[in-house]
């Protein structure tokens, strides 16, 4: 299903319309930050644990 259809889909389930859905999805991804700061702390855990089990 492309972006397009989705966008359709979305305003025909809620009986809205999504103007510019291309600029809207350009700025939401503009917003994106670094959300994983615990999964990226848990891999460091895990490698130095594992460090420790194979010396």
């Amino acid at each position: 299903m492309s972006y397009t259809d989705t966008v359709k889909l979305v305003e025909r389930i809620f009986g809205i319309t999504i103007s510019a859905p291309y600029d809207r999805k350009t700025k939401l991804l503009s917003r994106k930050k670094n959300d994983t700061p615990f999964l990226d702390k848990m891999r460091i855990v895990f490698r130095e644990e594992a460090e420790k089990l194979h010396r």
